[in-house]
């Protein structure tokens, strides 16, 4: 590894039914594999994920790392104690990447020195073809992280998503990931937004981020996800980040034991016509009032997290469902 300069890195989670499709597609990478080398965390997985990564041993500069902390946090953390190289790039377990991605991601980060975060385009792989309504109701974006409208150049750091970005080393503050109470564990009851809390982080010293459309991967999207029920967990989760991510929407604002009155009082009103709303004939303006439901409620979710204002919250469920 003496000429090492990329380290690739994937937490994974009881995901050895897809993890196959994600290696496969890493070992057709056109990229010198004396230059680059792969860390997989294991993140105290249940299935044969340790069986799957070992047959792996030999068809890729792979090193296997186990993480008994649950969340990927904890995970990305212990990688980062094993980096080499100038350039980190992350990737997901249920990612795909074309074969030049990996070298059109170096290209990328070579070329455009006065960056230092990167993201690449993200593709979806349906497993079955996506109901109408997903397609043109909802935010895909939010959803799937996909990001095929992004334009080539300068973006922001909350539109870098770990299932396709690279960041210089020199620039990650600290040496550490991101915070262990954000992104995924073995359970839905978690805020997104740990892969752009990283960005936001890095950005803080002064980089600036850069969107490379060449850099494409595909991002497989499970039947389960395009069901209605997934989708308002999503925007729950989605919720629950917000105040973690942007605290400045919360700023000077009136609060009631530590949730702002406006975002309560439109919680409680929701939530009596709640009812009302899910029996109406499927629209996208019922759809937008459910997704206004979920992902308001995920907010006092977040800010009940931060401030401990459980006095007041747990009077509302399934809101105490999700505090710890």
């Amino acid at each position: 590894m003496d000429e090492c300069q990329v380290t690739v890195i994937c937490a994974t989670y009881n995901r050895a039914y897809g993890l196959p499709r994600m290696l496969d597609a890493l070992v057709r990478q056109n990229y010198d594999e004396s230059k680059w080398k792969l860390i997989v965390v294991d993140n105290n997985s249940s299935d044969n994920t340790q069986e799957i990564l070992k047959s792996y041993e030999d068809k890729l500069p792979l090193q296997i790392l186990f993480e008994p902390k649950q969340g990927k946090s904890h995970a990305v953390n212990q990688a980062f104690e094993h980096l080499e190289g100038w350039l980190v790039v992350m990737i997901d377990d249920d990612i795909e990447p074309y074969d030049d991605w990996l070298e059109r991601m170096v290209f990328a980060a070579e070329e455009n020195t006065q960056y230092d975060i990167f993201c690449g385009q993200i593709e979806p792989s349906w497993e079955t073809p996506p109901p109408e309504w997903v397609l043109e109701w909802t935010h895909h974006g939010i959803l799937y992280a996909l990001n095929g409208e992004f334009q080539e150049g300068e973006i922001s750091p909350h539109c870098v998503w770990g299932g396709n970005s690279a960041f210089r080393r020199k620039a990650i503050p600290d040496g550490q990931y991101c915070r262990g109470d954000l992104g995924p564990r073995n359970s839905v009851k978690f805020p997104m937004g740990n892969d752009v809390s990283f960005a936001l982080k890095v950005s803080e010293t002064g980089s600036k981020s850069y969107h490379v459309k060449a850099a494409r991967v595909r991002h497989y999207i499970s039947a389960r996800d395009l069901t209605e029920s997934w989708i308002l967990q999503r925007a729950r989760r989605y919720g629950m980040g917000k105040p973690y991510l942007q605290p400045e929407w919360f700023e000077n604002k009136s609060l009631f034991m530590g949730m702002p009155v406006t975002t309560l009082i439109k919680f409680m009103v929701l939530k009596m016509l709640h009812p009302f709303i899910y029996i109406l004939p499927k629209s996208k303006k019922r759809f937008n009032l459910l997704w206004k439901v979920y992902m308001i409620e995920g907010i006092l979710i977040g800010m009940a997290k931060i401030n401990k204002g459980k006095g007041l919250i747990s009077r509302f469920q399934p809101v105490s469902d999700f505090l710890d």
